[in-house]
């Protein structure tokens, strides 16, 4: 069955219309179900997010939400990006390539399924935020802090990932992401501590405003990962306070947004 809301997406598209309606007709025509999320058309089973169609300059893409779980005997699958770890996507230029690889894309449908179906989940990626390179430079307190500090932007980066993926926003990940966090760190690494907390409590509370403000667009689907964005920087600018002022319990927001994750 059709989804109103999908109808009008398809509507309004100027850049792959009939290449969306052909491909949901196949992804109909699976046993998926429809609706609009994340701004997207969205295909389910049983409840489960199973794939979802993505409107890019150069291609449409179908992102298969594990993808990477995925067997791809065709060979169909790509890269979401760098950082992308579960995500994986299939590609088209035309409805020719729609009607062309239908077969194939049924097949990819009901593989995607049964991994949902199985349970199987995608590996965290390896701990390391471009914090822990600026804490290897300091000792005591000031290593304590900043630990924490590179443990809640993990977490955070952990709970956004999903909607990067939905919205096919490629960012730097691994050895880029490490050497641009290095070559961050090394720019700060001459700041006197009391100095670089100074400019914490100045500076973060910017990014809180800035957060803030993406909650007034964001759309329905994407308010509670933006909501994590706005706790993890409030939790950084209430900690980088209590040390400013020396209290002991200083560290204590950035550890109950920590255990919030769990």
């Amino acid at each position: 069955m059709t989804n109103a809301k999908v109808d009008a997406y398809i509507g309004r598209s100027t850049a792959w219309p009939a290449e969306l309606a052909a491909l949901r007709d196949v992804l109909l025509g699976a046993g998926l179900t429809e609706e609009l999320k994340w701004g997207k058309p969205c295909y389910a089973a049983d409840g489960a997010n199973i794939a979802i169609m993505q409107e890019m300059k150069s291609f449409l893409a179908l992102m298969f939400f594990k993808g990477a779980l995925m067997p791809d005997p065709d060979g169909l699958l790509e890269e979401q990006g760098p950082n992308s770890r579960s995500a994986k996507r299939i590609t088209f230029t035309s409805v020719d390539d729609i009607t062309r690889l239908a077969a194939a894309v049924e097949r990819y449908v009901a593989a995607a399924i049964a991994v949902e179906a199985s349970g199987a989940t995608v590996a965290p990626a390896p701990a390391w935020s471009p914090v822990d390179a600026l804490a290897g430079w300091h000792d005591g307190i000031a290593r304590t802090v900043l630990q924490r500090f590179a443990q809640v932007e993990r977490v955070t980066a952990s709970a956004l990932r999903p909607t990067v993926e939905r919205h096919g926003i490629v960012v730097a990940g691994g050895e880029e992401l490490r050497r641009r966090g290095v070559a961050n760190a090394e720019r700060e690494r001459s700041i006197a501590w009391r100095d670089l907390v100074a400019e914490m409590c100045e500076f973060y509370p910017r990014y809180v405003r800035e957060f803030e403000r993406m909650l007034t667009i964001a759309p329905d689907d994407d308010q509670r990962a933006v909501r994590r964005l706005v706790d993890h920087e409030i939790a950084l600018v209430e900690a980088a306070i209590g040390v400013r002022d020396g209290r002991a319990d200083a560290l204590a927001s950035v550890e109950q947004f920590i255990a919030s994750a769990d």
